[in-house]
């Protein structure tokens, strides 16, 4: 999943340059992470979020201004 989150992360950042926020946090329950980048049509966002110790999902999406 973090290699993934990182996939997507590089080619946001080819498109949008450097995100405006990155965050990692190693959590009991595994890493999570998130990165944000501010567009002028609104945000481009993306998040690692862990399930458990072993497995976490990835998402992403766009909240226009």
């Amino acid at each position: 999943s973090m290699k993934t989150f990182e996939k997507i992360s590089e080619t946001f950042q080819r498109r949008y340059g450097p995100p405006a926020d990155k965050k990692f946090i190693n959590e009991q329950m595994g890493m999570a992470a998130s990165a944000t980048w501010n567009t002028n049509r609104g945000e481009v966002w993306i998040i690692l979020v862990p399930v458990t110790a072993d497995t976490a999902f990835v998402n992403f999406g766009f909240v226009p201004k």
